[in-house]
């Protein structure tokens, strides 16, 4: 019995490791996609602002490049349009919120299947290996020896009783 509350324990304990490090992970990864937006959307800003200037300081040049404006407006358009970009604060950290409790949810409901589906596989592999060394059961009489109901059955035929009388209480006594 210790032993079952022992390794409860210690899954337990892995669990809610393998939840904190799931969630920790999943609020990283989605900071790292905001990161990312925000640091293009910043570029994009900066170079389409150079441009502005350029084209108030040397029109002619300006309008040498007209290509290289359109395509940075493009990108800055895209940078914009961005999901992390357009989201507000509030609804940003209720996102992380919600990463943060899935992937603890997450991870700590994978490792207790994991152990469950593990502990499965083990018993099923030894039951197969004790089957595969024990070999087939002993049929005597039509009868499987390896099921409680055919021992009884077995007993009965070996002893010479044909019919197992069963006494009810209700009988009185002769």
């Amino acid at each position: 019995m210790k032993r079952k509350c022992g390794l409860r324990r210690v899954v337990f304990f892995l669990a809610i490791c393998a939840g904190v490090f799931s969630a920790c992970l999943c609020v990283l990864l989605m900071a790292g996609e905001y990161q990312l937006a925000q640091y293009n959307f910043d570029i994009h800003n900066r170079e389409l602002q150079g441009w502005e200037a350029c084209r108030q300081t040397k029109p002619a040049y300006f309008k040498a490049n007209e290509e290289a404006v359109r395509s940075c407006l493009k990108s800055f358009d895209e940078a914009r349009d961005n999901f992390w970009v357009r989201l507000p604060k509030a609804q940003m950290a209720g996102l992380f919120i919600l990463a943060g409790l899935g992937g603890a949810t997450g991870g700590y409901l994978l490792t207790w299947s994991v152990v469950w589906f593990g502990c499965l596989g083990i018993y099923r592999f030894f039951r197969w290996l004790v089957l595969c060394f024990r070999g087939k059961p002993v049929i005597r009489n039509g009868l499987d020896s390896h099921k409680w109901a055919t021992k009884m059955e077995m007993q009965r035929h070996l002893s010479g009783k044909s019919d197992l009388k069963i006494k009810s209480i209700s009988e009185p006594p002769a």
